[in-house]
């Protein structure tokens, strides 16, 4: 577990192996598929493992970690093209039921989504077991078991109650940057932006929280900032679900028209199910505005200087360091 008296070149070995544990936990229960959870928590395990090499690689070693975020790079896209797919074909049943007659064709184009996750499973089993993939996960090991370096200067002798707040108000300054400027007829590009930032300050939140947890009452004085950040990312993860829809719905038609899986007279109600997708996604941007006031507000600001301040319990107060 974290410490808040760790020092970061500690903490950042503990954070990568937390990450590798649930990795390994959930890898052979995506691999049989067993449960879409596996497969999710198992993207999620590779994201925050890129998150932690990206944030914490000046201290593990900007080489060595940027080598390991781009061979995870490779493992991402073959999770995500299964998880995509399952997400996809869970919205199209639930939005089917609101077409009547029309949503027929919801159920036509997710059986064709079936057949291609099919592919894209084995794709993803070949990968988890082949050399590449298991040299990897020994190459995280190795970062995790490997002794911290002995400098005892600059952030290699800073603590994890005096980097984590810093870390955390950078990131944060980021959010507010580009948050401030979104409006009602910002693209969508720039939302999706908005959405990897807010979900790299929660990782970097995460990653640090168990540390400022007080033992005695259980308070975590980072549970509201969070939870705040949560529903506003997954506002912004559900309008970037339905205007990614539109395009590979309108895709996924021509490609079973061209194939004779759809009759041409179908792309009809084709239409009903675009409307859908545009009507979500306009609902959520409905729901940013206030979202967004919630997390930027003075009282959020209030929560982050008091950690930013605090000394977390069981922490050690630091001592200056000799020049």
């Amino acid at each position: 577990r974290l410490s808040a008296e760790d020092l970061l070149p500690l903490a950042a070995r503990k954070i990568v192996g937390q990450q590798i544990r649930k990795l390994r936990m959930n890898t052979q229960g995506a691999v049989d598929d067993l449960d879409p959870e596996y497969l999710h928590d198992l993207r999620v395990a590779t994201r925050r493992l890129r998150s932690a090499l990206r944030l914490l690689g000046p201290i593990l070693g900007p080489k060595r970690a940027e080598s390991l975020r781009q061979e995870l790079g490779w493992i991402g896209p073959i999770l995500g093209g299964v998880r995509d797919l399952d997400v996809f074909v869970q919205n199209l049943q639930t939005q089917a039921q609101r077409l009547g007659e029309a949503g027929g064709i919801a159920t036509v184009l997710a059986e064709e989504l079936g057949r291609r996750r099919l592919s894209a499973h084995e794709n993803l089993c070949a990968a988890i077991v082949s050399r590449r993939f298991g040299a990897l996960l020994r190459r995280l090991d190795a970062l995790t078991s490997s002794a911290p370096p002995r400098r005892h200067h600059g952030l290699y002798a800073t603590p994890v109650s005096q980097a984590a707040p810093a870390m955390i108000r950078r990131a944060h300054r980021r959010v507010l940057r580009l948050g401030r400027t979104i409006g009602p007829d910002t693209p969508a590009a720039e939302l999706h932006r908005l959405r990897i930032r807010i979900k790299r300050l929660r990782y970097t939140c995460e990653f640090f929280q168990e540390a400022f947890v007080d033992p005695a009452s259980g308070d975590d004085p980072l549970a509201d900032y969070v939870q705040a950040m949560l529903r506003f990312q997954d506002c912004l993860g559900e309008h970037q679900d339905a205007v990614v829809a539109v395009a590979r719905l309108q895709e996924l038609a021509a490609d079973m028209v061209r194939e004779g899986a759809l009759a041409p007279e179908r792309l009809m109600d084709l239409g009903s199910l675009v409307q859908v997708q545009r009507e979500i996604a306009r609902k959520c941007r409905g729901r940013l505005r206030k979202l967004w006031a919630r997390f930027d507000t003075s009282s959020v600001r209030k929560r982050l200087n008091r950690l930013n301040r605090a000394t977390p319990p069981g922490a050690a107060t630091p001592t200056p360091q000799a020049s």
